[in-house]
Parts: structure tokens; C-alpha cells; sequence
């Protein structure tokens, strides 16, 4: 009858029909109305609707020259009770706008206010003191470091927006997953080192190669190597793992972290969501990282898969296809 992959909801498709037909509209008006308001029914769709409703005791056969259809005393209730479900429907979906409205407002807002706070502090004691050399370089490099915390606040939220929307065209160029993995490693190796943990890298191997954006997959990898990091004590162990089939890539990062509790599975990929546990809750950051990482596998046609256990580590897999989908660009 009515297809269910369409984004708007079947029962208000339902509505949409049912009011139209009911209110003497023919069936190619409704099938033109609906195609106009960017549905794909077409008029043999739009047919069968009607007879099932008909079928229902919804509507019923008017047997003369003018509409196709009346309204009977059930499908003016079934109008009203689908127009009430319409009406909370809107509501639900206006309140949820209204939260991430809410969400997105204080998360950038706390985000900002640190490092503006300490850029000021900073700046203030530049202008109203005269340090020695060693303090006018300690304030100037946190200064330094705010200001690149807050870029890339800005870059991230304006990174997902274009991945979400699909406005960023991705230059695809052959890349050697060797490669990538190895530059990866070799940026996060001191940071890793630093907390006391152990990077592992697959050895060196007949490397295989995908199509993708160079600079977006070095991210994605350094998102996921990064939160394994920022989310497990002194002491773990963290994995990169390459397994490479005829038509697919899989790169995988594991590490031997508290793992994540499956309550909190179905969440780690929604913007904005933090409530993982931490070893310092000073690392949670924005809960931006996730997001992007599953942005970026999708923009490319792949997925990320996570297996966690908790009290053993956590594994995320992200699965990309050899040959990219998008408009390539040079060599």
C-alpha cells in the first residue's frame, strides 16, 4: 500500500489521503498535491490507498459523475483521531528540536566560557603586571592553547553540519591504509605515552589501499584512537587492527579500557553525549568525536560497529568499501 521508507510517517500520509479524498479531491489531484510536497505516491498508489480505506469502511464510493469519494461517519472519526495524532506528532518533533536547540546553546557556551576565561585572565596579567620572561611564555602559550581549543570547537560543529547535510564535496584520492594508520600512531604516540599507555601497531605488511579523503579518514581513525586513549587509565593498552577483504577495509581500534556499559551504547554516536566513564573527567570533552568519526564512514559509504565489554575494553570498527562513491578528485 503506502511504502515504508518514506520519511513522513504513514499514518499522516494516511491523514493526507484520507481528508483529500473524503473532501471530493479526485485521485490525480491528491497524487499531484502529494508529488509537489515532495512525496514519490504515485497515482496507482494513491489508488490502492483509497480502496483500502474504502475497504476499511473510511470512505466510500460515491456512484455519480464528480468526486471518487465521500467521508463516512467512521472516517470522520478516523480524520479527527489521525488529525490529533498529526498535531502530537509536530509537537514531539518541535520539542525535540527544542532540546538540541537547548543542548547545542549550553554545550558551545560551557565549551567557550574556559578558554575566554583564561584568555582574559591571561591577557590581564600581560597588561597589569610586569612578569619575567618565564611567565610572560607560560601565559602567552595559554592563550595559545585556548584559542586553538575554541577553533576547533568551531571546526567541529561546522564539520558535522557538512558531513550531516552532505554539503562537503570529499576530494577522493587512492590512500595507503599503511600509511594513514602509521601517520596516525606517530601524532598520537607522545600524548598515549604521556598517560602511561601502550599503542600497538600492526607490522609492517603488504598494506592494502581504499578511495577516500586523505585528511577526513586521518581524522576519523584519530578520533577513535584518541577516545581510547581519553577514556582508559594508566596502563591500557590500546590497538590499531587492519583486516582487509576483496570489496572492504576494516579499520579497528581496541583498547583494554573499563568498557562501556550497554545502556550507554545506543547514545555514543548522538552529538553532544558525554556520559561515558572517564579516568579524568577533565578529558570528556564536548562529545563531538563520535559523531564526526560516524559522519565521516558515512560520507564514504561505510558504517562503525562497537563491541564493548564491560571491565575487559572496548572495540570500534569502522568499514569502508575499496572504491569510493563520491565525485573523485586528482591524484
Amino acid at each position: 500500500m503506502v511504502r515504508r521508507d518514506r520519511p513522513v510517517p504513514e499514518r499522516l500520509i494516511e491523514l493526507a489521503v484520507l481528508a483529500a479524498l473524503g473532501a471530493g479531491a479526485a485521485e490525480q489531484e491528491v497524487t499531484t498535491a502529494l508529488q509537489d510536497g515532495g512525496g514519490s505516491l504515485d497515482r496507482e498508489d494513491v489508488r490502492r490507498l483509497g480502496e483500502c480505506l474504502a475497504g476499511q469502511g473510511l470512505l466510500q464510493r460515491v456512484d455519480r459523475d464528480g468526486p471518487d469519494y465521500a467521508l463516512t461517519p467512521a472516517g470522520r472519526r478516523a480524520t479527527l483521531a489521525l488529525a490529533g495524532e498529526s498535531v502530537a506528532v509536530a509537537a514531539d518533533h518541535e520539542a525535540r528540536i527544542e532540546r538540541l536547540r537547548t543542548d547545542l546553546l549550553s554545550t558551545v557556551s560551557h565549551e567557550l566560557r574556559t578558554p575566554l576565561t583564561l584568555i582574559r585572565t591571561s591577557i590581564g596579567l600581560l597588561l597589569d603586571s610586569q612578569p619575567d620572561e618565564e611567565m610572560r611564555l607560560r601565559l602567552l602559550h595559554n592563550i595559545k592553547q585556548s584559542t586553538d581549543r575554541m577553533s576547533a570547537l568551531v571546526t567541529d560543529l561546522l564539520d558535522l553540519v557538512r558531513l550531516r547535510h552532505e554539503r562537503a564535496e570529499l576530494p577522493m584520492r587512492r590512500i595507503d591504509v599503511g600509511v594513514l594508520v602509521t601517520d596516525v600512531a606517530t601524532m598520537m604516540r607522545p600524548l598515549i605515552e604521556d598517560r602511561q599507555q601502550t599503542l600497538e601497531v600492526p607490522p609492517l605488511r603488504p598494506w592494502p589501499r581504499l578511495q577516500g579523503d586523505p585528511r577526513r579518514l586521518e581524522r576519523l581513525v584519530l578520533n577513535l584512537v584518541s577516545n581510547a586513549s581519553k577514556f582508559s587509565p594508566p596502563g591500557a593498552r590500546i590497538r590499531i587492527e587492519v583486516v582487509a577483504a576483496r570489496e572492504e577495509v576494516t579499520i579497528g581500534v581496541a583498547d583494554t579500557g573499563p568498557g562501556i556499559p550497554p545502556e550507554v551504547l545506543p547514545h555514543l554516536f548522538e552529538q553532544f553525549y558525554t556520559a561515558r566513564t572517564s579516568s579524568s573527567s577533565h578529558n570528556i570533552g564536548v562529545g563531538l568525536g563520535l559523531p564526526i568519526a560516524k559522519s565521516i564512514a558515512e560520507a564514504h559509504s561505510g558504517r562503525i560497529d562497537v563491541e564493548s565489554e564491560v571491565g575487559v575494553g572496548s572495540t570500534f570498527r569502522v568499514t569502508l568499501p575499496r572504491h569510493g562513491r563520491r565525485r573523485e578528485g586528482p591524484e
